[in-house]
């Protein structure tokens, strides 16, 4: 009898390893409900509380609710790929405007699948340009069980955040960025005797790389603010390597730019206000986290 009872216990002892989650919470969201379908029968747990188990995942459990994120966020860009490529012809009669108004000659076609290539290559771009804040939030949403209420919130605002500045960057380089490059490159620099015309893979290559370069490059106001939030970039180091950092988003630009000067002056423009408002939050968060006495 006495080996059976250590047995018991510490059997009971290894079901109460467990890890709390937000998915068992009695408010459960909407998306959240069929992730509890998929993981209700193991959340039985033998040791706890009645009242208590629906508060706690094991590990598998938690392994279980990642994936299910995960396919969630992959049939996100599925779906919205998919959406966008019904619509793919017109996007693409849309995205070729700034060529045809100063080029009267028609993109050229370097191979047979080039179409197919061109919208399927719209169809995704679009799909995760869209999709960017759902996935980022559904990810979010798995780590936030293990922070507090103001981090999760923080959080959230961060990934809003980004997904804004993102689409910042793009509405940029479509509106500014994109039609001065094309006329520096098929007008201002043109020689003679030639007639401004490209294949159009190569045109749409040159879209996408500008247009979400200029995305990705907007995302430096969140990682000033993020390592100066846990004090790796505080304000005395800006103050003192500020002139460095203006050297690296020129050099960025001239790379990322055509050899424009007006089109690289606009970006690097835009860029330099966006690190002087993210100093500025972080002087504000170091005034909080550490006001004078």
């Amino acid at each position: 009898m006495p080996p059976k009872n250590k047995q018991t216990t510490s059997s009971t002892k290894k079901s109460t390893r467990l890890v709390k989650s937000a998915i068992y919470r009695p408010k459960r969201s909407a998306s959240s409900k069929f992730i509890d379908k998929s993981v209700s029968k193991k959340s039985s747990r033998k040791g706890i509380p009645k009242k208590h188990q629906k508060d706690y995942l094991s590990l598998g459990d938690h392994l279980e609710e990642l994936r299910w994120r995960l396919i969630s966020v992959v049939f996100t860009i599925i779906g919205l790929s998919i959406l966008s490529f019904i619509f793919s012809s017109h996007i693409h009669s849309f995205l070729i405007e700034p060529y045809l108004n100063l080029s009267s000659e028609k993109l050229l076609l370097q191979n047979v699948y080039g179409s197919i290539e061109v919208l399927i290559k719209i169809s995704i771009t679009l799909g995760i340009s869209l999709s960017l804040p759902i996935c980022l939030s559904l990810l979010w949403r798995f780590v936030t069980p293990a922070l507090s209420s103001r981090i999760a919130w923080l959080g959230h605002l961060a990934m809003a955040s980004s997904a804004c500045l993102f689409w910042a960057g793009m509405a940029v380089a479509w509106f500014y960025i994109f039609p001065l490059a094309l006329k520096f490159l098929f007008e201002d620099t043109l020689i003679r005797g030639v007639s401004p015309q490209t294949t159009v893979e190569k045109y749409y290559s040159f879209l996408f790389l500008l247009h979400i370069g200029s995305g990705l490059m907007f995302q430096m106001p969140l990682i000033v603010i993020f390592l100066g939030w846990i004090g790796i970039l505080s304000v005395e180091w800006h103050k003192r390597k500020w002139k460095f950092l203006v050297l690296v988003v020129l050099i960025l630009t001239a790379v990322l730019t055509p050899p424009d000067p007006l089109s690289q002056i606009i970006l690097s423009g835009l860029l330099l206000f966006l690190y002087i408002c993210s100093v500025f939050i972080v002087w504000l968060i170091e005034k909080t986290k550490y006001p004078k006495p």
